[in-house]
Parts: C-alpha cells; sequence; structure tokens
C-alpha cells in the first residue's frame, strides 16, 4: 500500500502543477485576445499567428488541466445515487469507472492520436494559414499528452479507491481537495443503438463523472459491434482530427472567456450589492422581494457566470430576508431557483455558445443532405439575437405570476416594512450602472456587428476586472481562485464534448441516425409531430441530465433530422435551449435545487424546495408553448438585425 500512496500522490502533484499553469494560461489568453481586439479595432492592425496563438492556448488549457479537473472532482457526475451514498459505494464506483469506462477510452485515443501527430512531424506542418503559426506538429502533440496525463489521474483516482477500501478514508473524494434469432446486421445493429443509448443513461446515474461515462460505455457497444460485425472500429481513427477541431475552433474561445466574465464579476460582490439595492427598492411592494430576486436574477444572466454561483449568492442574500418578511418557503425558494437559471436563455449565455456551435455544424449537415452547397450559416450571434425576447418574455411570466399570487394571497408575499433612505435611488444606480454598461458594451457589439463573440467576451473579462479593482474587490487570492475555477468549468465542458464525440461515432456507426430519422419522419402531423417528440424527450431527459450532456449527445442526432423537414433552425435552437432550461430546475437532479439545499436555513425543507419550482417549471413550459405558437418570438429579432 505504501508504494500505491506514493503513486497517487506523485500523480495528483503532477496534474495539480500543471493544472495551476494551466490557469494562469487562462489569464494570459484572456490578455492575449483583448490585445487583438484593441488592435485590430484601435490601431486597424491584425495578423493571423496572434489570433491563432489565442486559439492555441484555449486548446491547451482545456486538454493539459483535464486531469487537474479529475483530481479536483471537477467533472460533472450525474450523483442522484452517487451523493448520497456510502464512501464505500462512490469508491467502487469510482474504480470500476476508470478501470472500465475511462481508460479503456484514453487507451484508444492514445492508439489513434500516434499516427495522427507523427504524420504532422514527419510533414513538419505548420499552420493552414498564410502568416500563422509554425510548428502546428508541437500543438497536436497535445492530443497524446493529454492521454497521459488523464490516463494517470485516472489511475491514480482507481489507486485512491483501493486505499479507501482497503480502509484509508482520507483518500475518499473530496477528503483532501476541493434460443438465438438472427437478425440483419442493419437491424441489429439499430437495436444495439438504442440499447447503447439506454445503457449509457443508466451508466450515467451511477455517478461516474458524464465525459467518461459516454466514451466507455460507447466504446464498449463499439468493441462488441465489432465482434458481431456490425460495426467498423476504423471510425475511431477520426477521434483525433475532431479532438483538434475542437482545440481550433475560434467560436469554443468565447466559453473560457465568459465564464472569466462572470466568475469575476460574482467575486467581485456584484449580486450582493444588487440584491440589497433593489430588494430596499421594492420593499414596500407586495411580492416585491420576489420580482427584485428575478430582476437581479436577469441582470446577472447577462454576464454569464455559472447558475449554482447566482443560486447560492441569492440563496444566502435573499433567503433569509423574504423568509423573516413572511414569505412562504415553496414561493422564495421557487423564486430564488427560476432566478438562478435565467442565465441559461439571456445572451451572453454560455449554453448559448455551446448550442450556437452545435447547431451552425447540424445545419451545415442537413442543408448538404438536401443538396444545398452554400447553406446559409447559423451563428452563435443569430442565437444570443433570438433568445433575446424569449429570455424576456420569461421574466415577464416569472414576474406575472409573482405578483398575482402576492395579489390573490397577500400572506404569502408581504411587503417589508423598512424606512427607505432618499440616496437610496444613487446606491442603486451605483450599484446598477457599471455592470450594465459592461453587459450593454458586450452584447452591443456581438448583435451589432461590431465584434465577434470570443473578442466580446475577452473585453467583458478585462471589463469585470476592472470593475473588481474600482471595488477594490480584485488581489492576488482573488485571481487566482477565479482562473482555477475559469480552468475547472471549461475543460469539464470541452471534455464531454470529447466524450460525447466518442458516443456520437459510435451511434452512427451503428446505424443509430437511421433509425431515428425513421421514427420520426413516421410521426403524426410531419414535421411539428417530429418536434414534439423531440421536445417531450429532452424535457423528460432534462430530469437526469444536464443542458451540457444533452447538447452534446442528442442535438447532434436529431437535429438534422428536424432541419432536414423544413424548421427554421434560430427558431429550433431557441427552442431546444428554453427547454432545456427546466433541466436545472427538475428534480431529481435539477442542479438549481441542490444549490439552494445547500445554502438553505434548516428550517427549509427539501419537499419546501420541489414544490416552489413547480409553478416556474409550468410557466417555463408555457412560455415554450407560446414560442412555438408564434416562431416571430425567435426569428424577428434576427432578422431585423442581421436582414
Amino acid at each position: 500500500m505504501e508504494t500505491l500512496t506514493r503513486f497517487v500522490r506523485a500523480v495528483d502533484r503532477l496534474n495539480d502543477a500543471i493544472g495551476r499553469a494551466a490557469a494562469w494560461l487562462t489569464l494570459a489568453m484572456v490578455l492575449v485576445t483583448f490585445l487583438v481586439v484593441v488592435a485590430r479595432y484601435g490601431f486597424s492592425w491584425g495578423r493571423v499567428w496572434i489570433q491563432e496563438t489565442y486559439v492555441w492556448m484555449h486548446g491547451c488549457i482545456f486538454m493539459l488541466a483535464a486531469g487537474y479537473t479529475l483530481l479536483h472532482d471537477g467533472h460533472v457526475r450525474v450523483d442522484v445515487f452517487y451523493r448520497p451514498a456510502s464512501r464505500r459505494f462512490k469508491a467502487w464506483v469510482d474504480l470500476f469507472g476508470s478501470l472500465l469506462l475511462l481508460l479503456p477510452v484514453i487507451c484508444v485515443v492514445l492508439w489513434v492520436s500516434i499516427p495522427y501527430v507523427e504524420a504532422s512531424w514527419l510533414r513538419w506542418e505548420s499552420s493552414r494559414e498564410a502568416g500563422g503559426l509554425p510548428g502546428l506538429f508541437l500543438y497536436k502533440t497535445v492530443i497524446p499528452v493529454f492521454c497521459l496525463l488523464i490516463g494517470l489521474q485516472g489511475l491514480s483516482l482507481a489507486g485512491r479507491s483501493v486505499l479507501v477500501l482497503a480502509g484509508h478514508p482520507e483518500f475518499a473524494p473530496g477528503a483532501d481537495r476541493g434460443g438465438t434469432r438472427r437478425l440483419s446486421s442493419a437491424f441489429l445493429g439499430e437495436v444495439m443503438s438504442l440499447v447503447m443509448f439506454a445503457v449509457t443513461c443508466l451508466v450515467l446515474m451511477l455517478g461516474f463523472p458524464v465525459a467518461f461515462s459516454l466514451a466507455g460505455t460507447s466504446l464498449a457497444f463499439g468493441i462488441l459491434g465489432w465482434w458481431l460485425g456490425i460495426f467498423d472500429l476504423r471510425l475511431l481513427g477520426g477521434l483525433a482530427s475532431r479532438y483538434f477541431g475542437v482545440m481550433v475552433n475560434e467560436v469554443l474561445v468565447a466559453v473560457p472567456l465568459f465564464v472569466f466574465m462572470g466568475v469575476m464579476l460574482e467575486r467581485a460582490r456584484i449580486a450582493d450589492q444588487l440584491l440589497q439595492t433593489m430588494g430596499m427598492l421594492f420593499a414596500r411592494v407586495r411580492g416585491g422581494l420576489a420580482v427584485s430576486v428575478t430582476i437581479v436574477g436577469a441582470l446577472l444572466a447577462a454576464p454569464p457566470a455559472s447558475s449554482g454561483a447566482t443560486v447560492v449568492t441569492m440563496g444566502l442574500m435573499s433567503l433569509p430576508t423574504m423568509l423573516k418578511a413572511g414569505y412562504d418557503p415553496k414561493l422564495a425558494c421557487g423564486t430564488i431557483c427560476a432566478a438562478g437559471t435565467l442565465g441559461q436563455i439571456i445572451p451572453p449565455s454560455i449554453a448559448l455558445v455551446i448550442l450556437g456551435d452545435i447547431m451552425q455544424g447540424v445545419n451545415s449537415q442537413a442543408q448538404l443532405a438536401l443538396g444545398n452547397f452554400a447553406p446559409k450559416p447559423v451563428s452563435v450571434v443569430d442565437l444570443f439575437a433570438g433568445a433575446m425576447l424569449p429570455g424576456l418574455m420569461l421574466v415577464g411570466l416569472y414576474i406575472a405570476w409573482q405578483i398575482f399570487v402576492a395579489t390573490r394571497n397577500p400572506e404569502v408575499a408581504p411587503p417589508l416594512v423598512v424606512d427607505v433612505d432618499k440616496g437610496l435611488l444613487r446606491e442603486v444606480l451605483t450599484a446598477l450602472l457599471p455592470p450594465a454598461v459592461l453587459i450593454i458594451a458586450v452584447l452591443g457589439s456581438i448583435l451589432g456587428g461590431i465584434a465577434t463573440p470570443t473578442e466580446s467576451a475577452a473585453v467583458g473579462a478585462v471589463g469585470a476586472m476592472l470593475l473588481a479593482v474600482l471595488r477594490r474587490q480584485l488581489d492576488l487570492a482573488i485571481l487566482r481562485d477565479v482562473m482555477q475555477a475559469t480552468t475547472r468549468i471549461s475543460c469539464m465542458v470541452f471534455v464531454i464534448l470529447l466524450g460525447a464525440s466518442v458516443f456520437s461515432l459510435v451511434f452512427r456507426g451503428l446505424g443509430g441516425e437511421e433509425i431515428v430519422r425513421d421514427v420520426l419522419s413516421a410521426m403524426p402531423g410531419g414535421a411539428f409531430g417530429a418536434m414534439f417528440v423531440v421536445m417531450a424527450l429532452m424535457f423528460f431527459l432534462g430530469f437526469f441530465l444536464d443542458f451540457i450532456e444533452i447538447v452534446f449527445v442528442v442535438v447532434p442526432i436529431v437535429g438534422p433530422i428536424l432541419l432536414m423537414m423544413g424548421l427554421d433552425p434560430i427558431w429550433l435552437g431557441v427552442m431546444i435551449a428554453m427547454n432545456l432550461q427546466t433541466s436545472f430546475l427538475t428534480p431529481p437532479f435539477g442542479f438549481a435545487l441542490f444549490y439552494l439545499r445547500g445554502v438553505a436555513p434548516p428550517e427549509v425543507t427539501t419537499m419546501h424546495i420541489y414544490r416552489g419550482i413547480v409553478p416556474f417549471v409550468i410557466i417555463q413550459l408555457i412560455g415554450l408553448c407560446l414560442l412555438a405558437l408564434f416562431p416571430a418570438l425567435a426569428t424577428w429579432l434576427p432578422s431585423v438585425i442581421f436582414g
């Protein structure tokens, strides 16, 4: 056991050091991207090599920090059963998950990436763009390095599990760190693809990190399909080029930049000041505290921090005040959870950036299948514009419900008896104007076509740092915390994307896409019927899976089929975003419910939270129906802005 202990600690120290270094690279990426924006728009100077610099930084960050994120348990889990389980059960899940899911996938990716990287080295490959960076072969080498680092951390996780089972609880997660019928091969492959989907969902429920559960289960079915003669293992050879495609995708660089912006504003205590001042402003109105929480939630939705941070902040600041004022615990909890998830639909939203990138590829695939070889592109900016009115509509529906409840039953949302200071308006403007100006500048530059989402996100990140400096809320410790949080969140998102790539390849290789297309095409009602079935499936999956997993796994499968039926891609994208927003509120896996439960006072029960979110989930479904009936809610603004 002593040798195993030394190995575990050595690997942990290695990945921790590399992860912390990658976190500093996050700050460098923010500054380099900001300087590119200043040079381009301030001095009309731009070079391909400097643009490629921040893209390469982005790829290095999430690839090199994957082991660090696994070390700190930063990869998202479907922990319905895992969270309340005993320490030994968790150890068994992590042990078998590492050996049967994570490590086999890493071995396959390493196996297919070595010839891919070797070919690049033999050519001394450089950037394909004129004036680009040399040494592309070095950048591609990050892929096998990623495999080695996360493979070592997987071995460390397995070793930790063995040590826990041997009676060393200090190594537990979180203890020291944050008659056989012959079928045709085509039919058998289609059946296997559906079985793979169901089994993957069951494996996810065990609580092992989603990225490796997706990839490991898919790989197992791919090998089984190969053994049965219905799957070609050579399809997996495309994984290396797919991973490299993610590493050089400039649009996705906006994700860590927006995360940095949101986390920095959260650490600058913008939410605290807004909640205090807005609460006082609406205090004397029935339901005023609930309305103020919703408005602050909408304002905090624009700087895209995590929904968890928003829910925790509002839960700590507003829930005790609302309960003390006599608010019904169910209304108070439902309001905070619902307001905290508005960041998934109100731009600039990280969820919309991810969905926009997926929809761009899905739309191109659908148009090529229809014979259109020059399709009109769908961008993240289109989704930002399309989601603006539905997001504001949802805010209005929330507030209308709160006012209705407060008017009908005044005792559940009474006014707060306070003395309003004459200087309150000045305090409100002081708290509201700086973040509002930053948000308008970022979102306006995107929608106005002045800058790309990535460039605007870099300006927003630097602007958030300046706001923190002005509020005297920025020091080295806070900066380090923001960089490390950004690294973990971004790495979690992109490693799930890498895992979903394996799932997508195997699912298509088994013929799953054909059976999905046949089922949707046979639905009564044509495109509307198919759309209804897909929306219902996504809503159901939202009870158990997170937004990111559903977008990465389901949308690439059903999206091309729906678009080939003639649906508008912007409308479809906004419908998906609004539908999947409910995944943050629906038990048993709604993230917002877990976050609020963690900070709620003892008198607030879990049933208060569960019952409180029911009206808001219904409101979201009403909003989804309105969007389905009136597609112009999503398509009008993009048509006005972009023509």
